[in-house]
């Protein structure tokens, strides 16, 4: 993915594309407060800033604020999709 770190090293912005997993899904149960938060998706080429009801959708690019140290929870949200 690719990542901003901020100059504390405490926060990152983090790009991912969907997983499969998601797709079809409400992406704000990817969100732990705290932890790491969906903000913003490009869908077709557009940014915007997300609401909690977004669904994703095949080709969608994840834009994830995060603390540094939940970038693994991360990672293991994404890969093992909502139902986990």
């Amino acid at each position: 993915p690719h990542e901003w770190i901020d100059p504390s090293g405490k926060v990152s912005l983090v790009e991912y594309a969907i997983p499969t997993a998601w797709c079809g899904k409400k992406l704000a149960e990817l969100n732990e407060a705290g932890s790491f938060w969906l903000t913003a998706v490009t869908r077709f080429g557009a940014a915007e800033v997300v609401g909690v009801d977004i669904v994703g959708q095949e080709g969608d690019t994840l834009h994830i604020v995060a603390n540094i140290n939940a970038l693994d929870a991360l990672r293991e949200r994404l890969d093992q999709g909502p139902e986990h």
